[in-house]
């Protein structure tokens, strides 16, 4: 049984959704250090695709499998990342609750 991956989000309504690329696992940008001995980490975020924009005005910055290197090693890599659009996503209410856009 293959898992998907994906993420969570919230409209104004506290309607749920889940974000997903089906068939492909979704890697979240984020930072990562270890201060005073205690791993600490964030999730990075910026301006919603079109898939998110109607449920929320941020979502993760998304990485595929192949800008996942380039992101931990090359830092001008990253910094493109950072400014690039993240891939348009499959979006499933998942509460029973519809919104007028599931039902265009």
């Amino acid at each position: 049984m293959q898992s998907n991956t994906g993420f969570y989000e919230w409209d104004s309504a506290k309607h749920k959704y889940f974000f997903q690329m089906p068939g492909q696992p979704i890697y979240l940008a984020g930072i990562y250090d270890n201060i005073n001995g205690v791993n600490c980490f964030i999730i990075l975020t910026t301006a919603p695709n079109d898939s998110v924009a109607p449920i929320h005005d941020r979502m993760p910055l998304l990485l595929s499998h192949e800008q996942v290197r380039p992101w931990l090693v090359d830092a001008g890599a990253a910094l493109e990342l950072l400014c690039s659009r993240p891939p348009l996503l499959l979006r499933t209410s998942c509460d029973g609750q519809l919104g007028f856009d599931d039902l265009a």
